[in-house]
């Protein structure tokens, strides 16, 4: 693995290396070919009012609106694909109140819900075109491709089926999408278990909807061609 710092840069060499770098995901080349993409997201941060302060609990509906912490609330948030600035977005918080006013039409309080304020956080998501998150072995993508050309002939023929080609000891964990604060700690302890030989946390149809390699395995095993790139 290269270091790189200014003018500078060194080798360093690792056993095991994680690739977790959220949207930038495809800036190697071993994960070039990931079909991931970039989504710009921004929250909301609204003031508490005597009703709000009684929230115990997150609401969820087309968004999100979250206890009170320190007096504020988050209203929950935007999504907009392969956008990556941070700049605050007047629009977008005027959205966030929106979606809120319009799931829940017959309640008073969403109305004098303030967002006059300005106040926001904005980040960039991580995403997959199936919304799972992406964990395990980076695949050799093309040696995928050509291993398993035939891959339903030969299942459907029960034939010897070979492990799918990977870039050994190299692993990611990304595409967290809009729910990484929820799924990043079970991601963490089956990409720990895949590292360390552990027993697994989850079944095989979990794994198999995780795995990295699901794109270009699903459409193999339909019978549909996959072309290599260039």
């Amino acid at each position: 693995m290269l270091f790189k710092q200014g003018d500078m840069q060194r080798q360093i060499t690792h056993k095991t290396v994680i690739i977790a770098n959220g949207h930038q995901l495809p800036l190697f080349s071993q994960t070039e070919k990931l079909p991931v993409s970039a989504v710009r997201g921004q929250v909301s941060h609204i003031p508490t009012t005597p009703i709000l302060k009684q929230l115990q609990t997150t609401l969820c509906y087309a968004g999100y609106i979250t206890p009170s912490h320190h007096q504020y609330h988050c209203l929950g948030a935007s999504y907009k694909r392969h956008q990556l600035t941070l700049e605050y977005s007047k629009l977008e918080q005027q959205e966030n109140h929106a979606r809120l006013l319009t799931c829940l039409p017959d309640v008073g309080w969403t109305k004098e819900i303030d967002i006059s304020q300005n106040a926001s956080r904005q980040s960039i998501r991580c995403v997959t075109r199936d919304h799972l998150p992406m964990v395990g072995n980076i695949p050799d993508v093309d040696q995928l491709i050509l291993q398993y050309a035939q891959l339903d002939k030969q299942l459907s023929e029960q034939q010897h089926i070979l492990q799918a080609p990977i870039h050994d000891n190299l692993f990611v964990i990304g595409a967290l999408d809009a729910r990484g604060l929820c799924s990043a700690p079970i991601c963490a302890e089956l990409l720990c278990s895949q590292i360390f030989a552990e027993p697994l946390p989850f079944d095989d149809d979990i794994l198999a909807n995780l795995n990295p390699n699901r794109f270009w395995i699903r459409k193999l095993l339909q019978g549909r061609a996959v072309k290599l790139d260039n």
